[in-house]
């Protein structure tokens, strides 16, 4: 492994696994094959897109090529790995020894390379109704004593415009339109004027089981600490 300072820049490449193959959504690596006294499994990103063809090509594998040149999504990335490890520019010496620029643990490098939780790239997604409502969701939440809070409704936040169509096509009785909000400033004011029966909102939710959608309190949590960031 290379020795050095690693900084983040967009875009970033992961090889999204064919299908069938594995149980992992992207391409990985054993550790033990970078380093025999690691355990567990890296995913392997790149910097470049020809860094990633390269790999494919070297290996013999086939794979699609996934960029990502938003944080949001890479960090969705980054935490379905939470436990595991994440291998910069891989590539393989011999077939049973791999090399790396830089070996991460994914908690590790979400904590030192990428932004506090409560930033979210612009634009953001919400969801218009034929009624003329936003589109909103009933779950539960767990509160910080442990309680169950039911009935909890929170409106629908989607981070990416791909993300905004799939949601709108799984529900087509309700005539679901993508509204984009492009700045804080503009979140914020959206949040605040939203009715007083929407008590939270939830990004993201129908993504893999292996992330987990984030929940917030609408005034409490959410608008106070974006508020705190104009």
């Amino acid at each position: 492994m290379a020795k050095g300072e690693f900084t983040l820049r967009f875009p970033v490449f992961a090889i999204k696994a064919s299908e069938g193959e594995g149980t992992l959504e992207f391409i990985a690596v054993d550790m033990r094959m970078i380093s025999p006294k690691r355990s567990g499994l890296a995913v392997t990103l790149f910097t470049e897109s020809a860094f990633a063809e390269d790999y494919l090509r070297a290996n013999g594998w086939s794979g699609q090529i996934r960029e990502f040149n938003r944080e949001t999504m890479f960090r969705k990335l980054v935490r379905a790995m939470r436990g595991g490890w994440l291998a910069i520019n891989p590539r393989r010496v011999r077939p049973d020894k791999y090399v790396a620029e830089h070996v991460f643990r994914a908690a590790t490098f979400e904590e030192q390379h990428l932004s506090e939780p409560w930033s979210w790239d612009f634009p953001v997604y919400v969801l218009y109704t034929w009624s003329r409502a936003y589109h909103c969701l009933d779950g539960e939440r767990v509160q910080p004593d442990g309680a169950l809070e039911k009935n909890f409704k929170m409106v629908v936040v989607l981070t990416d415009s791909d993300l905004a169509d799939r949601e709108a096509m799984l529900n087509p009785a309700l005539g679901l339109v993508a509204v984009p909000i492009q700045d804080q400033v503009e979140f914020v004011r959206f949040l605040r004027e939203l009715p007083t029966d929407v008590r939270g909102a939830i990004f993201d939710p129908r993504t893999s089981g292996r992330l987990v959608s984030r929940t917030f309190k609408l005034r409490d949590e959410l608008i106070a600490n974006l508020e705190e960031r104009l």
